[in-house]
């Protein structure tokens, strides 16, 4: 296919060159259309300079304005693609605006106001045939942002182009003010910057932990709230934290699954911890390392057999393993997704085939916005990438925060929301269609951290296994012993 973008050619920047090597690796031709309707100067020019002396003293950026290597349209194309601010480009045509808004200033200005604009391709007719929701958690100023919003829109355009459906989100976000605050979002992400660096000073940080109460009837997907029993907090030694609580019942046994991350080696590891009548049995013992980090240790029955798809992206695959000796022996078994950074896989059955859910991260941007889905006839395999993938790109409710469960005959899925932060709330959502052309889905909550049931700032996990049900989230953990037992107090959740 001949493809025209239709730019300014003052304003190429580098995160378009991510739109043309995704489209010239899947074989089209691209072309440039003139669109000299925007000044040279854009919003924001201050603060991206400020941004390269201060914080990437120099390095290159994805709002670094590069050579235009494309050659002049010389006809009609296929297909244009306009980044301009005003139309002007003949069908077909894919035209990207930023909550609502066309052109470059749009897109700056929607984020200098505060938010991750909504980006949508909207087609000839008007109608909208895709939109994307980035994650920001990684983004560092305003060039990360713009980098982060680039590269998913790069994935959308490719997406929409390969198979031609609509990739729609649900209540995007309204439109931005107008006014670009160049000088308050500079203060704010320098402040940020700041504090974290200090935090990082004080305290060990990010520090998770895993709330767990015994539930007789209804649970957090009954409730659509934290109300209940008390939450009581999984104890940990401070110098390291747990997190990703997968519960597990298995011959008569109770045992929690989760991360156990220690700071000072910066790297985690699969613990188990046995659970009596009274709670939590004894310490965390290890239960799977790897060279590699390991994290979110999603474990599900199968052919009467224990089995466990921990996240491994640092090692860019997703790997299965069978519990040999409950809860403490594993071996892996099978490689299941291989050559992709997949965080958080969660697999479940549901019309007769087995599916895996997870976000997995481009080389640029954050890595919680982008659900791919595969399918198999059997955990081991063979597993198919979905027809759809990216199923969607949307930072609320795209990454995995627990497993599928079935309740009341709906297929509900728990997801962590990453809009602006990692794991800021949980997002529970109802699968409405699974096919292997076709995936939707609708929010039902959203529920968010906060004293008195949950105090702390973070909430990105629930899962449930007979009576008990565990939840975790982020606190202030402080490395003198003496403040860390005042915080601990002041943190925990009211009965």
């Amino acid at each position: 296919m001949k493809i025209a973008l239709r730019i300014d050619a003052r304003r190429m920047r580098r995160w378009h060159g991510d739109v043309v090597a995704r489209l010239a690796a899947a074989g089209h031709r691209l072309v440039w259309m003139a669109a000299d309707d925007e000044p040279p100067a854009p919003a924001g020019a201050a603060l991206l300079a400020f941004e390269r002396a201060v914080l990437r003293r120099g390095r290159a950026g994805a709002c670094d304005l590069v050579p235009l290597d494309l050659p002049r349209a010389d006809g009609p194309a296929d297909l244009t693609i306009d980044f301009s601010a005003r139309s002007g480009a003949a069908a077909p045509c894919l035209r990207v605006v930023a909550d609502g808004a066309a052109g470059e200033d749009a897109l700056f200005g929607a984020v200098l106001a505060g938010g991750a604009p909504a980006v949508a391709l909207i087609d000839e007719t008007g109608a909208t045939r895709g939109q994307a929701l980035a994650a920001l958690e990684e983004a560092r100023g305003l060039d990360g942002a713009i980098e982060a919003i680039g590269s998913r829109l790069a994935m959308l355009i490719e997406a929409v182009i390969a198979d031609g459906r609509a990739r729609l989100i649900e209540d995007a976000p309204p439109a931005a003010p107008g006014a670009a605050a160049a000088l308050r979002f500079g203060a704010q992400s320098l402040a940020r910057l700041a504090g974290a660096a200090i935090r990082r000073r004080v305290a060990f940080s990010p520090h998770w932990r895993v709330g767990w109460r015994w539930s007789e009837g209804g649970d957090l997907l009954d409730r659509l709230s934290l109300d209940g029993p008390a939450w009581r907090v999984l104890a940990d030694p401070g110098d390291r934290f747990y997190a990703d609580p997968f519960p597990v019942e298995w011959g008569g046994r109770t045992a929690l699954f989760v991360e156990d991350f220690d700071h000072r080696a910066g790297k985690g590891v699969i613990a188990a911890i046995g659970f009596g009548a009274d709670g939590p049995q004894g310490a965390a013992e290890l239960a799977l390392e790897e060279p590699w980090h390991l994290s979110y240790p999603h474990v599900f029955a199968w052919r009467d057999a224990l089995w466990m798809v921990p996240e491994s992206s640092a090692a860019r695959c997703v790997a299965l393993y069978r519990c040999v000796d409950f809860p403490l022996r594993w071996e892996r078994v099978a490689t299941l997704v291989e050559g992709v950074e997949a965080a958080d896989a969660t697999l479940f059955e549901h019309g007769g085939r087995w599916w895996m859910t997870a976000v997995a991260r481009p080389p640029a941007g954050g890595y919680s916005d982008a659900l791919s889905i595969w399918h198999a006839p059997a955990p081991i395999g063979p597993w198919t990438a979905h027809a759809a993938n990216p199923a969607l790109i949307d930072a609320r409710v795209a990454r995995p925060a627990g497993g599928v469960v079935v309740r009341g005959g709906r297929l509900l899925r728990p997801a962590q929301e990453c809009l602006r932060v990692y794991g800021a709330a949980l997002s529970i959502l109802e699968i409405t269609e699974l096919t292997e052309e076709r995936f939707a889905q609708r929010l039902v909550a959203r529920i968010a951290p906060g004293a008195p049931r949950w105090p702390g700032d973070r909430l990105h996990t629930w899962n449930r296994a007979g009576r008990l049900e565990t939840i975790d989230g982020e606190v202030f953990n402080p490395r003198l012993p003496a403040l860390r037992r005042l915080a601990a107090a002041r943190q925990a959740p009211a009965g």
